[in-house]
């Protein structure tokens, strides 16, 4: 079962991206016998080779935990910290348990600044969660001074320092996050889902709880307590959510 939805959340992968070379490819799997396993407690994914494209995928036991709260609860953590002017939530599939998101990464600052932007698939099944990262490209200074935007099937860490602390840095920055996903799907709380439809089609209606509402058009701007259960969501000036006792009473465009 587990090894099923594995190669399903890999199956999803669309973009085409240049065939690896055989140097980067050899240094790649090198690397990954070498490298730590654990960085801070927390297990590392590397990408590796896939079909000729530099991909990280594996999957997290769940156990006990049924494939739409596993969802829910995964989309509910990236709807919370993805930042909303460079991430998005790019497509929610409930009826194969499937979302997928754009991540942009930023480690350090100023000339020494390095920003990742790739794609991850997380799909859920019974008790487990499978994860895919791809099309990841980097943008960095070369030597701190010529700027370069690259895929990492282009870098070169077999030769350069600087690309292999690239990939190094990616990968442990990027182990984090999934990290989190994963601590907030074994321990986190949220509203029970289900309303997926409204949710897959970006809508909101009555009925909706708050997590519904998130999931399904994003945080909102501001929030205001009225007062007697009553909560204001301003999603836009124009856009209003109203709540009572946490469930939608009315809809405001």
């Amino acid at each position: 079962m587990k090894k099923r939805i594995k190669l399903l959340a890999l199956a999803i992968m669309v973009s085409i991206v240049p065939a690896v070379a055989d140097d980067l490819a050899g240094w790649v799997e090198e690397n990954a016998g070498k490298a730590p396993d654990m960085v801070d407690g927390i297990k590392i994914y590397r990408p590796t080779e896939t079909d000729g494209r530099q991909m990280i995928s594996d999957f997290f036991d769940v156990p006990g935990t049924d494939k739409m709260t596993i969802m829910a609860k995964a989309l509910a953590y990236c709807t919370d910290v993805l930042d909303k002017e460079t991430e998005i939530i790019e497509t929610v599939e409930p009826a194969s348990g499937r979302f997928v998101i754009g991540k942009m990464l930023t480690v350090g600052s100023g000339r020494n600044a390095v920003t990742y932007t790739y794609h991850i698939a997380f799909q859920s099944g019974d008790d487990v969660l499978s994860f895919a990262c791809y099309d990841i490209t980097v943008q960095y200074k070369e030597k701190g001074i010529l700027s370069r935007t690259l895929t990492f099937e282009k870098l070169k860490p077999e030769e350069k320092e600087q690309h292999k602390e690239i990939v190094e840095t990616f990968s442990i920055e990027n182990s984090r996050f999934l990290n989190d996903v994963l601590s907030f799907v074994k321990t986190g709380e949220c509203d029970p889902v289900t309303h997926w439809d409204e949710i897959e089609a970006c809508q909101v209606v009555k009925g909706m709880n708050m997590t519904e509402v998130k999931l399904s058009i994003g945080r909102p701007a501001h929030v205001t307590d009225q007062g007697n259960g009553r909560v204001k969501w301003m999603i836009s000036n124009n856009f209003v959510v109203i709540f009572t006792d946490g469930i939608v009473t009315s809809v405001i465009r």
